[in-house]
This record gives structure tokens, sequence and C-alpha cells, in this order.
């Protein structure tokens, strides 16, 4: 495949001043989490932008945003899950997260025995990736397979703990406080 293929992939960002909607452009084989945390750029480009909520002037092009002001990104249209063969040497730890004015409740994945407060202190990458996500404040209740964190924007991080009846396929197992 040519390395100068570019997928648009659809995302929905939460920033500080709102939330905007728009496409990554990304390589065939690479993933949001990928784009996100590239160390060598500060910046992310999104392109056919459209403000959901927020006071935005839009000038028709594409919109660089300051990956420090994302407090997390959603895929849209997510791709078909791709499940590394590493993948299931991990176990899904429940967390709830304090980002800004939303409480985030998700699956981090660790190896076994991992502690799942520790994703935070990964200095290497700016974003981290929760599974089966339940997205709640002002004006925002939502569930999502994926959510891209920005852990700098991480307020307050706990992990919690799933009654023995509880799964781990669904952000609504993940009890409430």
């Amino acid at each position: 495949m040519d390395e100068d293929v570019r997928l648009e992939r659809p995302v929905r960002l939460q920033g500080e001043a709102g939330v905007l909607e728009g496409s990554l452009l990304i390589s065939p084989r690479q993933r949001t989490l990928d784009q996100l945390n590239l160390s060598e750029r500060s910046f992310v480009t999104l392109h056919h932008v459209r403000v959901v909520r927020g006071d935005w002037t839009l000038g028709g092009g594409p919109l660089t945003f300051n990956k420090a002001m994302i407090l997390f990104l959603q895929e849209t249209n997510p791709p078909p899950p791709q499940r590394d063969r590493s993948f299931g040497q991990f176990t899904q730890a429940p967390v709830c997260f304090r980002i800004a004015e939303f409480e985030v409740r998700g699956f981090v994945h660790v190896p076994p025995g991992g502690e799942p407060m520790k994703r935070l202190e990964q200095n290497k990458h700016p974003f981290i990736s929760l599974t089966s996500v339940l997205v709640t404040g002002p004006g925002t209740d939502f569930s999502v397979p994926f959510l891209a964190v920005n852990r700098e924007r991480v307020v307050a991080a706990q992990q919690l703990v799933l009654p023995a009846s509880a799964t781990v396929d669904a952000a609504a197992s993940i009890p409430a406080e």
C-alpha cells in the first residue's frame, strides 16, 4: 500500500472551548490513538470541521488544534476492531476519571497484575485509551466503545471495584457512586 495514502477518520473532539467534529487524516495502518500520541507533533489537524458546541468562527479550511487543550476525543464512525495478538494478555480494569466538569468511566487495559493508575504516569504518551466508556457532564451523557483521554487533563482518578455479577462488556456495568 502506498505510504502517502491517508484515510479520513471521523472524530469528535471535546476541548476547553467546546466540541468540534471533523476528520483526522491518518495512515491506513495507524490507530487514532497513535496519531494523538505522536510525540514530535504538539498539534493535531482536523479537516471538514463543524462546531457542535462552543463559540468558534471557522473559515472553512482545516483547523489545527493544540493537543494540550484536548480533554478527550472519540471516533464517531469507528473502524472494525482489529485485535492484536498481545491484546489478550491484558486485563480490563474499571476506572473513573474526573476531566474538567466531566466524569468518565471506562476500562483501562493493563498487564495481568498491573496497576491501572500507573497508566497515568506514562509520560511517553499524552493520551491513554479507555474502552466501554460512559461520559457524563453538563449537557453530556453518552457511551462509546473507545475514548482517547488526555492524561494531563485528568484532575482525579479512581480504580473501581466491579460487583461479582458485572460484566466488562458495557460501561453501564461500571458502578456509579
